[in-house]
């Protein structure tokens, strides 16, 4: 069914996965239709044109990140160092580009520290082993954000970080106001994404090729093939399909009948 723009309005928090997703779709499904001297700036203006999309839908037109999070994304560790004929000058530009659509913001790391002491917090998550500092500054800067009394999302691919938005959002016992936990919201990428579909503002054909890439790289990640959070994940991604599929036949019912 279709989406109001409305609903799909907040501050925009994004994570790293979210940025490397981008780029490493961009390599495996268009990459090959580039010409080779073009393919970083081809690259760039196809990040630069999802970005845009999702700033219609930022409440102050930005998309936050925090900066120890915005200095995660290295290309020259991704798909796109093993292009041939990528230097590492082209490397150099596109992470700074990315990284310049971004209003990168500084977290205060003891506030950080702090959701690792929330009573009852999830020891699995916040514990040895679970989300890092940046990882918890996407949720000290959204929480911080909330302050506003206005809706706050945070999208990210890391079903840690999105376990963790969904039990602290409910901690409101555990925060002083204007703090609003509540206000919180975390998404999957690909399921904000395909909201932002459902409201027209994405083409049907670039969000299966989203899609598409998302099915295929979470079929070849081995370490959580078969793990619980793998069929979490791969639960998720086929609903975001299911859905995608329903809206482009609806869409196309329409189209019909306005014939």
């Amino acid at each position: 069914m279709p989406v109001s723009d409305e609903l799909l309005k907040a501050y925009l928090i994004v994570d790293n996965c979210f940025l490397v997703m981008l780029t490493d779709c961009f390599c495996n499904r268009f990459a090959a239709r580039c010409n080779q001297s073009r393919l970083v700036t081809e690259a760039e203006q196809w990040i630069d044109h999802i970005l845009e999309i999702l700033q219609r839908f930022a409440l102050d037109g930005n998309m936050h990140c925090p900066i120890g999070v915005a200095n995660e994304f290295i290309p020259h560790t991704g798909q796109m160092a093993s292009l041939r004929g990528i230097q590492r000058n082209d490397l150099n530009h596109l992470q700074a580009h990315v990284r310049s659509n971004l209003h990168q913001v500084p977290v205060n790391i003891p506030g950080v520290q702090l959701l690792r002491t929330l009573p009852a917090a999830p020891r699995q998550l916040v514990g040895a082993g679970g989300l890092s500092d940046n990882d918890l500054s996407l949720v000290k800067l959204a929480l911080d954000m909330t302050t506003t009394g206005l809706p706050v999302f945070v999208l990210s691919n890391d079903q840690s970080l999105l376990d963790f938005i969904t039990w602290v959002r409910i901690q409101k016992q555990h925060f002083q106001a204007p703090i609003t936990p509540n206000l919180i919201q975390g998404w999957r990428c690909l399921t904000y994404l395909e909201l932002v579909h459902r409201s027209c503002n994405i083409t049907s054909d670039l969000m299966k090729e989203l899609i598409e890439y998302a099915l295929v790289d979470h079929y070849n990640r081995k370490e959580i093939a078969g793990s619980q959070k793998g069929n979490i994940i791969f639960q998720q991604l086929i609903q975001v399909y299911g859905n995608f599929n329903q809206s482009v036949v609806k869409k196309h019912q329409g189209k019909a009948e306005a014939a």
